[in-house]
C-alpha cells in the first residue's frame, strides 16, 4: 500500500507536460550519462564511441571530440568569429 501511496503522491506533482517538480524527488535521479546517442529533429546526432564523441549531420560524421580535448572536423575552424 505504501508504494501505491508514494506513486499517487508523485503523480500529484506532475504538470500538464509530464514534468515533475524537483521537490517531489527524493534520492538518486538517473541522468543521461549512459546515453548511447543524442538525436534531434534537425539532422544532428552526437554518438559516444570509446573515448570519442562523434558529431553527425544527416548520416555523415562531420567532427569528433576525444577525451583529451582534441576536436577534429571535416571543414574549416574559425576562431574569434560570430556564429
Amino acid at each position: 500500500m505504501t508504494q501505491a501511496l508514494n506513486l499517487a503522491n508523485f503523480a500529484n506533482n506532475l504538470n500538464s507536460s509530464g514534468q515533475v517538480s524537483g521537490s517531489a524527488i527524493i534520492g538518486t535521479v538517473a541522468n543521461a550519462t549512459n546515453a548511447t546517442k543524442i538525436v534531434n529533429s534537425g539532422g544532428w546526432n552526437i554518438t559516444p564511441t570509446g573515448t570519442k564523441l562523434y558529431f553527425n549531420y544527416n548520416g555523415t560524421n562531420v567532427g569528433s571530440l576525444d577525451s583529451s580535448g582534441n576536436f577534429i572536423v571535416t571543414g574549416n575552424i574559425t576562431a574569434y568569429g560570430t556564429p
